[in-house]
């Protein structure tokens, strides 16, 4: 999950930057929440606790075209859109025939 990467000390891209116990709990609240309507009120809260607190600056919004062969199976451009890396790195993708 992008929060806990960014946002946990445990994360793989906080490097001692944000150490927020309110963000901490929530982001583990939202990781042991399989109730999809609680966890993203969950997401949003913290998203409103981060946005507060000025942890970050973002300062553009990447737009991207994906392009892929016919042979390539199990994309879904309208999840990557959503996603962005996040679906990248999380959803698989296959050859048909397995070969190219």
């Amino acid at each position: 999950m992008m929060a806990t990467g960014l946002y946990h000390p445990d994360g793989g891209f906080n490097f001692g930057r944000s150490n927020h116990a309110k963000a901490i709990a929530l982001i583990e609240a939202g990781k042991s929440e399989v109730n999809t309507a609680k966890r993203q009120k969950i997401y949003w809260e913290l998203e409103k606790v981060m946005y507060n607190n000025y942890e970050d600056a973002w300062l553009w919004y990447p737009k991207n075209i994906t392009a892929t062969r016919k042979n390539i199976l199990g994309y879904n451009d309208k999840l990557h859109d959503i996603g962005l890396e996040g679906f990248y790195h999380s959803h698989p993708i296959w050859l048909k025939g397995g070969k190219e």
